[in-house]
């Protein structure tokens, strides 16, 4: 089955974080999700403790578009957003499986840290697993 492409625009990512943050203080950048799955997503991220100096970041691509760079750029695109819409966030963070080795060049890619690993930190389709913890804070960003 031939890949897809997509176009996604800064715009696109705005509103899906915009409309994310107003439920929760949580990054969530899609491009194949429905509002409502979103918004379900945000639910589900890692708890903030509602310290408002923190986002997580979390993305989601259909199998059809992995490998386009979609995630990197759509990450890339909105964080220079983020810290000019929402001061009070200077360090967006985002936790990833660390078998997940594409997620992770993600983050690496759109220019976040790697900390750490959080051994059996998270649940994962069953399984307890160790995760990788990512930031980006707004004084190492290049905006």
């Amino acid at each position: 089955m031939p890949r897809k492409a997509l176009q996604l625009t800064s715009s696109d990512n705005i509103l899906c974080v915009q409309r994310a943050l107003k439920k929760r203080l949580h990054l969530c950048l899609s491009t194949s999700l429905s509002q409502q799955e979103v918004e379900e997503m945000a639910d589900k991220l890692f708890d903030s403790c509602d310290d408002r100096s923190r986002g997580d970041v979390g993305y989601a691509i259909a199998v059809e578009y992995w490998g386009q760079g979609i995630a990197t750029n759509a990450v890339k695109m909105t964080i220079p957003q983020v810290y000019n819409d929402f001061p009070e966030i200077v360090r967006p963070q985002a936790l990833a499986d660390v078998e997940n080795k594409a997620s992770q060049r993600v983050l690496v890619k759109a220019g976040f840290i790697k900390e750490g690993i959080l051994r059996k930190y998270g649940y994962h389709k069953g399984k307890i697993v160790d995760l990788v913890m990512y930031s980006l804070l707004s004084t190492e960003s290049d905006i």
